[in-house]
């Protein structure tokens, strides 16, 4: 129950923080469209958030270059909004895990050159939103997965206990 109750909260978290998102992109956009393929390398804080939420929403062999991965996710804006919405649907490996923390871990948001208030506010977005994501399946890969193999394994061992009865009653 309490593995249940820790799940609803992390996902109630998401949810929050996916509107949160939601709510600060379109202060971006317009900015963004003029300004991306101006850029020739972002910051590295920049590259590397983006550079895992790439691996969340495509895969562990997604291009995270900033010429190619990056900016090809960015250019479309709405695939981008509604793939950090359907995070959930996704299911992350433990490898695929390690991997995207590996990346966010490198990110700092304390840098002086993001003081900025539109690119802190965003970098701070953004990894905290990969940071949540991150929790969430690890804790579903931890207690979760465990939980439900363990109720398969239970239901299966009912039905051959049900199947073994009605073989007993039909020889009565």
């Amino acid at each position: 129950m309490v593995v249940v109750e820790q799940q609803i909260r992390a996902h109630k978290s998401q949810t929050r923080r996916t509107v949160q998102l939601k709510r600060l992109l379109p202060q971006y956009e317009l900015a963004q469209e003029k300004n991306l393929y101006k850029f020739t390398k972002a910051e590295k804080s920049v590259g590397d958030a983006l550079a895992a939420i790439i691996l969340i929403l495509e895969s562990p062999t997604a291009d995270i270059t900033w010429q190619k991965g990056v900016k090809r996710q960015l250019a479309n804006l709405d695939r981008f909004i509604e793939g950090t919405q359907l995070f959930d649907k996704m299911n992350l490996t433990e490898e695929h895990i390690i991997l995207i923390s590996a990346i966010i871990d490198n990110v700092t948001i304390e840098n002086s050159s993001l003081n900025q208030t539109s690119y802190y506010n965003a970098i701070l977005t953004f990894y905290k939103w990969v940071k949540r994501i991150l929790q969430y399946h690890t804790l579903l890969l931890e207690k979760v997965r465990p939980i439900h193999q363990k109720y398969k394994e239970i239901e299966e061992d009912v039905l051959e206990q049900d199947q073994k009865l009605i073989l007993l009653d039909s020889k009565n």
